[in-house]
């Protein structure tokens, strides 16, 4: 056999074993992104309970387990999410803003709605009016539920945040995995 021959017999063997690894690998990609994708809807089904149950939990006031409100519920969460001191204000009554956060770089204005409705179009520009009027830093409405479409369109660069009910869910989820974190290492809990 000559030379030339045995390299094209070793060439053809080496094409051949890589085009049988690439199919495996293939293969091995679309399995693994079919389980990646399937893992995902799972938690995001996970996390739209969770913001069905933060709905129910407190759609009647208080939590009967924890005689929590919603609005307490939610202050706790920004105020471990964002920092800042948040209390109830009457300022911009009849403006959709239920708090205030003052922090370091402002003072943001807050609407809460425990609803299993979508916030409105009407609610997003309300806030709005509120931050332009008063000169706030910026807006967040946290709701159990979504928002239309026109809401996130308004919305959107006005620097107004709109926290869904699974945006919810996650904050809440992420400040319990904290709390867990400074239990574990033996740290006081933030309060």
């Amino acid at each position: 056999m000559r030379i030339e021959t045995m390299i094209l017999l070793g060439s053809v063997i080496v094409f051949i074993a890589s085009i049988w690894n690439w199919f495996r690998y293939d293969r091995k990609h679309k399995e693994l992104s079919g389980l990646l994708i399937e893992n995902i809807e799972q938690q995001l089904d996970v996390r739209r309970t969770i913001a069905t149950g933060l709905y129910y939990r407190f759609k009647n006031g208080k939590d009967s387990y924890t005689d929590m409100t919603f609005e307490e519920f939610v202050v706790d969460l920004f105020e471990k999410t964002y920092g800042g001191e948040l209390f109830y204000t009457s300022i911009a009554e009849g403006f959709g803003v239920d708090f205030e956060d003052r922090r370091e770089d402002g003072r943001y204005f807050i609407q809460l709605k425990c609803s299993q409705e979508d916030v409105s179009f009407h609610d997003v520009a309300l806030l709005h009016s509120a931050v332009v009027k008063w000169d706030s830093a910026g807006g967040y409405i946290a709701t159990t539920a979504s928002f239309t479409k026109e809401a996130v369109e308004y919305g959107e660069g006005l620097g107004i945040t709109l926290i869904n009910g699974i945006d919810l869910a996650d904050m809440w989820l992420k400040a319990l995995q904290e709390q867990e974190e400074y239990m574990i290492e033996g740290r006081p809990i933030r309060t």
